[in-house]
């Protein structure tokens, strides 16, 4: 059975649904190119999706390469009514991501 990670999304959850990560869009666009929504939604998509699927989906490489261009400007943050802590986020999901990767290029 696979590792389902839970915490560090306490906050998204609670506000999942109906809330700002269901548009996920207030941030956006990104100056620097970052697709802030695919990397938001990381976590989620990993518990939704088989681990093949998952770590070889354009969306999900795309939103992790796209993470490359990220400053830590702050922009998105200051467009984000909800003051959520974006790049805390990014760098949490992308660390998940990693260890994921990490994990399945293994076995």
């Amino acid at each position: 059975m696979r590792k389902i990670r839970t915490s560090g999304l306490t906050r998204g959850r609670a506000i999942w649904s109906p809330g700002p990560l269901s548009t996920l869009q207030y941030c956006m666009p990104c100056e620097q190119g970052v697709h802030i929504p695919s990397l938001m939604y990381l976590p989620i998509l990993w518990e939704l999706w088989p681990p093949e699927y998952f770590l070889n989906w354009g969306y999900v490489k795309a939103g992790v390469k796209s993470a490359e261009n990220c400053n830590e400007c702050g922009e998105c943050e200051e467009k984000c009514p909800f003051q959520l802590p974006i790049r805390e986020m990014v760098r949490e999901n992308l660390k998940f991501y990693e260890s994921v990767r990490a994990e399945y290029s293994q076995n």
